[in-house]
């Protein structure tokens, strides 16, 4: 998750009287950094009192007991590192009592996000589109396409489009990591602090979460739970093609541009290319592939999808451990399921939902170079390592002809292969989406 510009500036602000505080001697023990300084600082543009994640975090920790530098390297850590709560306030010393509480605070905070489509709906209203229009969005959003292929085809402006986009992007900001809103489903299903923190660190390693509460010890209902609450959550994550758009104009693009960035995401391409068709720069593209990359790390992974999609076929808990376990070692979706002993019918609705839910990881170009940016990858290479990856190459082989280093092009395979892509062997020949996750043998007829 990013930190949002007016943040930023409270956090900025907040640094400054640090600094400031640190050129004095203390006259006593009092913390010089106050909580307060993160929650309650307003902005001169813009009076919203919503706050971060990492705010959010903050506060919450401090409640728990946590010091005031604790809850400033939390709300870091969420905020500007994209950790999640669980991860942040261990990293930050709490107990695994006081984690729960912050994990439970954040987790709750999203649970008012209103969905997508209710999003765009309001911004299109805003914006001054009819009453047709905005029911025409919220469906077509609901139904599985982008905000911004929504708000074209009920004939908005690229100029009210670009506004939808921006109020749905920004919304997804707030969304929990499934690694809390894992651990935070336990704790209601009945588990213990130290069960949630298991499950929730295994989810920020890529386990499923299917798999982490299995292996924690919890019952079939409770994994089920949790899934179910993951899922949920997942689907309020923004479409590829809007965070790119929105990621465009962040960076100096028109809305002209970044509705052209747009149709070209959900049309297959990667973030990468559309960017730099639509005429933006290397800065500006390996900023938008960056913000594209992070925002699939709140997608739920396959084998959860699959799990959730087992369960409202009717599936009982064995088959649907079964296919959990299969999708994880890399079965397609229907295979494990029809091993596991659903229906024909069961087995294609399995296979159908997740590959819906891939309609929201980010291309595999676009992973490919995020991580090769992580890795100190230049503009120009991130680039090439996108385009590369888009005409078939492997992530691997694209970050070598790229001429980054050894370890640079181990780190990028690294990311590439946790990222929660559809497995190979679903996509006999592969999407654009999904090109160059495997290597080209892994698409054989």
């Amino acid at each position: 998750m990013k930190l949002s510009k007016v943040a930023l500036i409270g956090l900025l602000f907040v640094v400054a009287r640090v600094q400031a505080q640190d050129a004095l001697p203390a006259s006593n023990d009092t913390p010089v950094v106050q909580i307060s300084d993160i929650n309650d600082y307003e902005s001169p543009l813009d009076n919203s009192d919503k706050s971060t994640q990492g705010e959010i975090a903050a506060a919450a920790a401090v409640d728990a007991g946590a010091t005031e530098y604790q809850a400033a390297d939390i709300a870091d850590a969420i905020d500007n590192e994209g950790a999640s709560a669980a991860s942040a306030s261990i990293d930050a010393g709490l107990t695994n009592s006081q984690a729960v509480e912050v994990i439970t605070e954040v987790v709750t905070a999203s649970e008012d996000i209103p969905s997508q489509g209710e999003v765009a709906a309001d911004a299109a209203a805003d914006v001054g589109a009819t009453d047709a229009q905005v029911e025409e969005i919220k469906d077509a959003i609901d139904s599985g396409a982008s905000a911004a292929s929504a708000a074209l085809d009920a004939g908005l402006s690229d100029a009210q489009t670009a506004e939808v986009i921006d109020q749905v992007t920004s919304a997804s900001d707030e969304i929990a990591d499934p690694a809390d809103v894992a651990a935070a489903t336990a704790i209601e299903s009945g588990a213990s602090s130290s069960q949630a923190l298991e499950i929730a660190a295994a989810v920020d390693n890529g386990d499923s979460a299917a798999l982490a509460a299995t292996e924690a010890g919890l019952e079939p209902a409770a994994v089920a739970d949790v899934v179910s609450e993951v899922i949920d959550s997942a689907e309020k994550v923004s479409d590829p093609a809007d965070v790119a758009a929105a990621a465009a104009l962040d960076n100096g693009a028109t809305a002209s541009q970044a509705a052209d960035v747009a149709e070209s995401v959900d049309a297959g391409s990667s973030a990468a290319a559309a960017a730099a068709d639509a005429g933006l720069d290397t800065a500006a593209v390996a900023d938008i592939v960056d913000q594209v990359s992070s925002s699939s790390d709140n997608v739920a992974p396959p084998a959860d999808v699959a799990a959730a999609a087992a369960i409202d076929a009717g599936a009982s808990a064995q088959q649907v451990a079964d296919i959990v376990t299969a999708v994880d070692a890399g079965a397609s979706p229907s295979d494990a399921a029809a091993d596991a002993g659903l229906s024909s019918a069961a087995a294609a609705a399995v296979e159908a939902q997740v590959e819906d839910s891939a309609d929201n990881h980010a291309p595999v170009a676009d992973v490919a170079a995020a991580a090769a940016a992580d890795a100190g990858a230049s503009p120009e290479q991130v680039a090439d390592v996108a385009a590369s990856v888009d005409a078939g190459a492997t992530p691997s082989d694209a970050a070598a002809d790229a001429g980054l280093s050894s370890s640079a092009v181990a780190a990028v395979e690294d990311v590439v292969d946790k990222s929660p892509l559809l497995p190979c062997t679903t996509t006999p020949a592969p999407t654009p989406r999904l090109r160059g996750a495997c290597s080209s043998s892994s698409f054989a007829a």
